[in-house]
């Protein structure tokens, strides 16, 4: 014989069945639902993307941004270059070199019998 279920046991199963049932939906959300949204939502974003790229004034701003990061950059270089001692080395470097040039540059100085004024700011000098 069936014995009737108390209202203890009805409101367990009916708790089993909603449990079961937020199971099931949260499947389908994982499953399908997600897919289909994220399709959407791309085929949005890719048609908003498309009319922005469209507009002159948004053109116009990303390449003003293009190049001041390149800017940036070039200057961002230019400063590790100095603080690397990079470019004091090659201002040595030069400075080695250039002996030669500043000898011929004295010899035509002596004989035209004028002063030797280099660009390095130095006092003038007499050859």
């Amino acid at each position: 014989m069936i014995t009737a279920l108390d209202e203890a046991e009805t409101e367990q199963l009916e708790a089993l069945d909603m449990d079961l049932f937020c199971l099931e939906l949260e499947y389908q959300v994982e499953t399908r639902l997600k897919a289909d949204i994220k399709r959407v939502l791309d085929e949005r974003d890719a048609a908003f993307q498309a009319e922005l790229a469209a507009d002159p004034a948004v053109a116009a701003e990303r390449e003003r941004l293009a190049q001041e990061h390149a800017e940036y950059q070039r200057r961002k270089e230019r400063r590790e270059y100095v603080t690397s001692g990079a470019a004091a080395r090659a201002a040595e470097e030069a400075l080695l070199s250039r002996p030669p040039v500043i000898d011929m540059a004295g010899q035509l100085a002596k004989q035209w019998n004028v002063p030797l004024v280099t660009h390095t700011r130095r006092e003038a000098q007499m050859v």
